[in-house]
């Protein structure tokens, strides 16, 4: 670790030190970061738990849980598929999404290969008990789960396929890309489709993006968000820290077009307003279902 410390020094977070590493391997006599490299990609893949790990039982996965319980408790099964878009790694967003009852598709294929199929983000789960009537019903509430930089669970085969692995395997077949070099492999499919569908949904009439935990640091997905603040009926609600020197420049470009940011500290509770839990704590779980039934039994 000492070895990889000098090179750590001088940078001021991992992403930029990979992007440096990075960088550095298209030149000869590069054996020194080769191994600082794949030993910095080991121990970061370390940090993302994998499938059945216990932080997937945790306050944090509580959550993400309860998160999903009050986002689908007041949808019905005719509402449209909601869309969720993640940078993120792990597996919190599928154990949520499974314990609260949510049908969603990462675009894996549901075979034995579990191969991504961008088509699978388009199908729904219907009725087909009559099936000459004239409109197919929804019988699940449903979300599409965007993983548009990987997932710890996504490798290649051998014939360069991307696939779903539901148990730990090698690390070194993660397709995940954590540096910022990331925009030109977000040009080789899968990434290419996945960051197309999120260009397309963001394009849809009377579209709201909530962003939540997203600190600004990627420039490909900043420049789709700011392409369509320039739509009239597009609006963004950022939770996030305007003293965050990312976000604050983002903020600062855009902030005359439909944006709305909410964060910071409530100085009496010393609670930040955008972190995840007082946003589920908060604004979710005083708005859901539950909540205001409690509400009707007490008033009665």
């Amino acid at each position: 670790m000492k070895f990889i410390d000098c090179y750590y020094r001088s940078y001021n977070n991992i992403e930029e030190l990979l992007n440096w590493i990075q960088n550095g391997l298209h030149y000869d006599n590069n054996t020194d970061l080769k191994k600082v490299f794949n030993t910095l990609k080991s121990e970061f893949i370390k940090t993302i738990p994998k499938t059945d790990e216990i932080e997937y039982s945790t306050e944090t996965y509580k959550i993400y849980k309860d998160f999903y319980h009050y986002v689908f408790d007041k949808r019905t099964e005719q509402k449209s598929k909601v869309s969720i878009f993640t940078t993120n790694y792990d597996l919190f967003n599928e154990y949520a999404l499974e314990d609260n009852n949510i049908i969603y598709s990462t675009g894996i294929q549901n075979t034995i290969h579990k191969k991504f199929d961008i088509n699978q983000f388009k199908y729904r789960v219907v009725d087909d008990t009559n099936r000459y009537k004239e409109k197919w019903q929804p019988v699940a509430k449903e979300a599409n789960l965007y993983k548009i930089h990987g997932s710890i669970n996504w490798k290649s085969n051998k014939e360069g396929e991307l696939q779903q692995i539901d148990f730990n395997d090698k690390d070194d077949q993660v397709v995940i890309y954590p540096t910022m070099l990331k925009h030109k492999e977000t040009a080789k499919a899968p990434y290419s489709e996945l960051f197309r569908e999120f260009s397309n949904c963001l394009q849809k009439k009377d579209t709201t993006l909530i962003i939540i935990g997203y600190g600004f640091p990627d420039e490909h997905i900043n420049n789709i968000i700011a392409q369509n603040l320039k739509n009239q009926d597009f609006n963004l609600i950022i939770f996030g820290d305007n003293e965050e020197e990312n976000l604050n420049n983002f903020y600062n470009n855009f902030k005359n077009f439909n944006l709305h940011l909410i964060g910071g500290t409530l100085s009496k509770e010393n609670q930040k307003a955008h972190y995840f839990q007082f946003i589920v704590e908060n604004f979710l779980k005083s708005q859901s279902l539950d909540n205001l039934k409690r509400e009707d039994e007490i008033n009665a």
